[in-house]
């Protein structure tokens, strides 16, 4: 059908689907992604539902999929039955989880496959939206807020949470923001004031060089698939 020019928008199904970890992956995305757009007027048309949607693979159940486009004997499930295109977005432990970066990489290629060079998308926040929303928490907070830095969380293996708590030299060691795992307590959130700064202008912020580029990326991969 594909090589006779039938797309899956013809039966109104989106082209490519972006695969993310979870529910901040998706939120962060949509509101850089909508910043990214605005800024490069060759993707404005692309839109969420139309020419692409999100799927929300909940971590461990990633093993559960095959994203090869090739016949295969697998008990996986078979991704390009049920929806576009794929590109998948995970997190920096991937690495660490056996073969199995290798395992997606061989599948998807480096078009489709995104490892994040950080421990999770949260240590891609841009640096004046957490100083804005570590003001809001720790009002009397006598360390300055100049300590957080964008160069160190975001290329950092440890989450957000515990790079917070560590920099910003809580009383007794509290763990103010920072989960058992290190990241940000409460994350859905922590997300959700996030977005809302971002996407209402409650703050100055700039798109960061990584988001950019995963940006890039990503609208890349969808705009070949609207061809």
């Amino acid at each position: 059908l594909r090589e006779l020019g039938v797309h899956n928008s013809s039966v109104f199904l989106t082209n490519a689907t972006i695969w993310v970890e979870g529910i901040t992956d998706r939120l962060y995305l949509k509101t850089y992604m909508k910043k990214y757009a605005k800024d490069n007027i060759e993707y404005e048309h692309l839109q969420e539902d139309i020419h692409y949607s999100f799927v929300e693979y909940q971590g461990s159940n990633l093993v559960h999929w095959d994203f090869s486009s090739e016949d295969s004997d697998t008990e996986r499930i078979r991704a390009c039955f049920l929806c576009g295109n794929p590109f998948l977005l995970a997190d920096r432990d991937i690495i660490s989880k056996g073969n199995r970066k290798r395992v997606f990489q061989d599948m998807l290629g480096e078009d489709r496959f995104e490892v994040l060079k950080c421990k999770e998308i949260e240590n891609l926040v841009p640096e004046e939206v957490v100083r804005t929303l570590v003001r809001g928490k720790l009002a009397d907070c006598d360390t300055g807020l100049s300590v957080i830095k964008y160069e160190e969380y975001s290329t950092s293996e440890e989450g957000l949470g515990k790079y917070l708590d560590e920099k910003l030299a809580l009383p007794n060691g509290d763990a103010v923001f920072a989960s058992t795992t290190g990241t940000i307590k409460n994350k859905v959130g922590f997300c959700r004031r996030a977005c809302e700064l971002m996407n209402e202008d409650q703050v100055q912020w700039s798109l960061t060089t990584p988001i950019r580029e995963l940006c890039e990326k990503i609208f890349s991969f969808i705009s070949k698939q609207d061809q």
